[in-house]
C-alpha cells in the first residue's frame, strides 16, 4: 500500500502559529547544519511578516503539525525557491523531494517554467557538497549569474555574511 502524500499548504501570513512554526523549522535546519553558531532563531516571526507582506512571496508548510517549509517568490519570468527546510528529526525521508516537487508544480500553476534556488554550500563550520549533488540529481544546474532577490531585507545579515551561497536553476518542461 502506498504511503499517503504529506499535506502541503499555504501558510497564513497573519497567523502567529504558522509563522512561529516556520521560524522554528527554518532555524532548526540551519542550526543543525552549524550555519548559525547560536541558539537564537536564524529568522523571526517579524522577519517572516516583512517577507510575506509582499504579494510575490508565498510560504508553504509541510505536514500537520508542520515539519517542513519552503518560500516561493514570483519574480519576472521565473520563481525563486528558498528556505526549503525539514526538521532535523524528519530529514532523510524524501520529504525535501516531495516539497520541491510541490514547489515545481506551484511554479507551473503561476505560469513560470524557470526556477532559481539558492542554497548554502559552504560555511566555515560545514560543507554542503551532498546538498549540491542532491539538487543536481533533481535536474538543477549551478549558475554563476544571480537572479535571486537580496535576503538582507528580511534575513539577519550576521547569519549569512560568512556563507557561500550558490544558485541553481532548472527549466520545467
Amino acid at each position: 500500500m502506498r504511503e499517503p502524500e504529506p499535506i502541503i499548504r499555504l501558510a497564513d501570513p497573519k497567523s502567529e502559529t504558522d509563522l512561529g512554526d516556520a521560524a522554528k523549522i527554518i532555524s532548526s535546519a540551519f542550526l543543525k547544519q552549524a550555519v548559525a553558531k547560536t541558539d537564537k532563531p536564524t529568522i523571526t516571526i517579524d522577519e517572516l511578516k516583512v517577507c510575506l507582506s509582499s504579494k510575490q512571496n508565498e510560504l508553504f508548510l509541510l505536514g500537520h503539525p508542520p515539519i517542513g517549509t519552503a518560500l516561493l517568490t514570483v519574480q519576472g519570468d521565473h520563481v525563486y525557491i528558498w528556505c526549503v527546510s525539514i526538521l532535523p528529526t524528519f530529514q532523510g525521508q524524501n520529504l525535501g523531494l516531495k516539497l520541491m516537487d510541490y514547489m515545481e508544480r506551484r511554479a507551473s500553476e503561476v505560469h513560470r517554467k524557470k526556477i532559481a534556488i539558492v542554497t548554502v554550500v559552504y560555511h566555515p563550520h560545514h560543507k554542503q557538497e551532498s546538498l549540491m549533488k542532491w539538487y543536481e540529481k533533481q535536474g538543477y544546474e549551478y549558475s554563476l549569474d544571480k537572479l535571486a532577490p537580496d535576503m538582507d531585507q528580511f534575513w539577519k545579515p550576521e547569519y549569512h555574511k560568512e556563507l557561500h551561497l550558490k544558485e541553481f536553476r532548472k527549466i520545467l518542461r
